[in-house]
């Protein structure tokens, strides 16, 4: 098994935990994390509609258009005990915490 295959991207949940970044991304991800290059390892992609800016030496990511809101990245097995889910599809283990109001908080979505 390849290194790629074994080990994939996530970023950190709102309230703990880590959400797995969906293949695509992970992909995008692991491309640049790969890059034998002296640039910093700095990219822009599109999620869920919105822009964000993953910073891999950093190992943060912010939406483009609100910089100072970030959050942890890390790259993983695939297989971590405190995975919420992908994508901000939570898995059945780690179901969807409510707000205080019993509201949905939509956390899978990134910042």
């Amino acid at each position: 098994m390849e290194e790629e295959e074994r080990h994939t991207w996530f970023y950190e949940g709102r309230s703990g935990g880590w959400w797995e970044f969906d293949p695509r991304t992970a992909q995008d991800i692991e491309s640049k994390y790969s890059e034998d290059s002296d640039e910093p390892k700095v990219l822009e992609l599109l999620i869920a509609g919105l822009i964000f800016v993953i910073d891999i030496d950093a190992m943060v990511q912010k939406r483009k258009n609100a910089p100072h809101i970030q959050r942890r990245l890390k790259r993983d097995v695939k297989h971590i005990s405190d995975k919420i889910g992908v994508a901000g599809i939570s898995s059945k283990k780690h179901p969807r915490r409510p707000q205080r109001d019993g509201t949905d908080r939509r956390e899978g979505t990134p910042v």
